[in-house]
């Protein structure tokens, strides 16, 4: 008797059409039968389910956060007195002078609200906005970190100031708003000072930024309190009599002082370190610790490791149970970076008892903004804090180098403009050095110019030894993830004739000659209308022109600044970020 070939093993409705067809007819009939009823049931469970939504819910919206903008929204509900921040009419923005029309804001609005919803509440920072861009950045990244650590929205300026003009001012003044030093804006020293105004949505890629943290700018959290917009302090600080004052109630409140941050005798760091159970206090340890300790918060761990070493106190196989036999002794391993960027981790130690966690401080506070009173002095470490592990140090380094980026038409214009500049060399890398006329090293005046051409001239020999060293050698690289292949970073390296790449804000002609009869390129060499355009009118302010620079000088395969420079640290970390080996960026 003939028999079929039926794969059991599947159910009826999941068998193809040729298993069904060469099965006994009373078989195929009664599998269709059940195939029929099994999508039948579906079906009728999926209309159901549809007709329970329309009449419970209502019909879907797509307001839903990362879908793009279909059709015009709704005006969103804010408080009372809604002033400019009624999406639903036009108005100028203060401070820019730019047209914003009816409903423009109001996708942008619905998706922040959305994000910020995620997280706790807000935090505030003081911000120093006379001090330019750079200054900024560093200030936005550590906020990110303590946003993160709070989970918290990190509230940042809406504008920023760009202190010098690459053309003449009448020209500047055409495209943005200039101030003139008033009381409200006059720099920490107390001089006056010219600017023009920025939307600091030219300086960073906010869509980035936001991937990596939740962020508002000071202008979008008063429009979605119902507060205009125009009141946003010139000076970057935060007002407290004006950004809280919403109707009926006003937005709760609270705050940690700049003298409470990081007093004396304390270390700021991220989490709390817990406390051993029973601690066995070695005397000879302590004190031989407390001795290296002297005034500082801080030991660095080799130091720590060699007066163990040297004193005999105590034998470990791994820096795992060092750490334990530290811990027990009342003191932690903390983690952060040796200078002012993110490319050399340092591994310290310090006493537990020294120890205060910003999260074990401030994430009990649920007021709905939170706000770090003060500016940060200058020469902090990156993050303004110590890390109680190395795995959240890791995190900060991925927030300022990935998360941190200026806008996609500044970075294709840098990526034009290194093409432009290799063809000078036939296709060979270049190296690249930092000449901003600011350098504190440069001293005295009149030998200014000659002084430090000579001495770009002898690094960047150096460094081109160096680079062929290394070349034999295997690569020290920063312990960065996702760091990408790119075609820009090949090529044969340069040779000693070859243009090199400057960063500079010199405009005297007789200067500039001087530097490139050295062999100096800078990038007003480079740039020409057409590469203009890419980014428009920002590039007639030296803040955007030095944010091109920066991306330049990180795809030169030798690097050499001055370690005080946020700028110089900048190029460093976009370096490591590409992979560079860490010592082929040098400063002094």
């Amino acid at each position: 008797m003939w028999r079929a070939k039926i794969n059991f093993s599947l159910a009826p409705w999941r068998r193809s059409p040729y298993e069904l067809l060469t099965e006994p007819r009373q078989l195929v009939t009664s599998t269709i039968a059940a195939r029929l009823r099994m999508m039948l049931f579906f079906a009728i469970a999926v209309s159901t389910g549809i007709m329970l939504q329309f009449f419970l819910f209502g019909f879907p919206s797509s307001r839903t956060y990362g879908e793009p903008f279909t059709f015009k929204p709704e005006p969103p509900i804010f408080h009372e007195s809604c002033g400019v921040s009624d999406v639903s009419k036009g108005y100028v923005r203060p401070g820019f002078g730019n047209a914003i029309f009816p409903y423009e804001d109001a996708w942008t609005l619905l998706r922040i609200k959305t994000m910020v919803s995620r997280t706790k509440g807000y935090l505030a920072h003081d911000y120093p906005l006379p001090l330019g861009w750079n200054d900024i950045r560093y200030i936005i990244e550590s906020g990110m970190l303590a946003g993160l650590v709070l989970n918290r929205t990190l509230i940042i300026p809406s504008f920023l100031y760009a202190r010098s003009c690459v053309f003449s001012h009448a020209v500047c003044e055409l495209y943005a708003i200039q101030h003139h030093g008033s009381e409200d804006f006059g720099s920490p020293s107390g001089e006056k000072q010219q600017a023009w105004t920025i939307p600091i949505e030219l300086m960073v890629d906010l869509p980035r930024l936001r991937a990596a943290h939740p962020v508002v700018t000071v202008a979008e959290y008063l429009h979605l309190h119902g507060l205009p917009i125009s009141i946003e302090r010139l000076n970057g600080r935060w007002d407290n009599e004006s950004y809280l004052a919403t109707k009926p109630h006003p937005v709760s409140f609270t705050s940690l002082k700049q003298n409470e941050y990081e007093p004396d005798g304390v270390v700021r760091v991220d989490y709390g370190i817990t406390k051993p159970r029973d601690p066995y206090h070695n005397k000879p340890i302590s004190s031989a610790l407390d001795a290296g300790l002297g005034e500082a918060k801080t030991i660095d761990l080799d130091k720590v490791k060699l007066t163990l070493q040297e004193k005999q106190l105590a034998k470990w196989s791994s820096e795992e149970e060092l750490e334990r036999l530290l811990h027990a002794n009342g003191w932690t391993f903390l983690y952060t970076f040796r200078g002012m960027t993110v490319t050399e981790p340092l591994t310290q130690v310090a006493k537990i008892s020294q120890v205060r966690g910003l999260y074990n401080e401030l994430a009990s506070r649920y007021e709905e903004v939170l706000l770090l009173e003060g500016v940060i002095q200058q020469n902090i470490k990156p993050g303004f804090l110590m890390f109680g592990s190395d795995k959240t140090r890791k995190t900060f380094v991925w927030l300022v180098t990935q998360g941190v980026q200026p806008i996609a038409p500044v970075r294709l214009l840098a990526e034009r403009l290194v093409h432009k500049l290799r063809s000078m060399n036939d296709g060979r890398q270049f190296m690249s050095a930092d000449m901003r006329r600011g350098d504190p090293a440069i001293s005295p005046p009149m030998d200014y110019t000659e002084a430090r051409i000579s001495r770009v001239k002898n690094r960047l020999r150096r460094g081109l030894k160096l680079v062929q060293e290394l070349s034999h050698l295997p690569p020290q690289t920063a312990n960065m993830t996702d760091i990408p292949s790119d075609e820009n970073l090949k090529g044969a390296p340069p040779l000693e004739t070859d243009k090199f790449f400057v960063l500079t804000d010199e405009r005297s002609p007789e200067v500039l000659e001087q530097m490139r009869k050295e062999g100096a390129v800078t990038i007003q060499d480079l740039i020409r209308e057409e590469d203009r355009r890419l980014l428009g009118w920002p590039m007639l302010f030296d803040d955007a022109v030095a944010q091109v620079e920066q991306l330049i000088a990180s795809y030169s395969v030798f690097f050499y600044g001055h370690p005080t420079s946020s700028l110089a640290g900048d190029v460093v970390n976009l370096r490591a970020a590409r992979g560079f080996d860490l010592r082929t960026s040098v400063f002094d």
